[in-house]
């Protein structure tokens, strides 16, 4: 389906927004993917 793709893609971004200092970036990525 589209929208597994598209999580999956927002997944693979969320992964390296985690790898970054930047937790509050993370968070919001996370929280995306959820209300999507």
């Amino acid at each position: 389906m589209a929208i597994g793709i598209l999580v999956f893609v927002e997944y693979s971004l969320c992964i390296q927004v985690f790898t970054m200092p930047s937790f509050t970036s993370a968070l919001i990525c996370f929280i995306d993917i959820h209300s999507s």
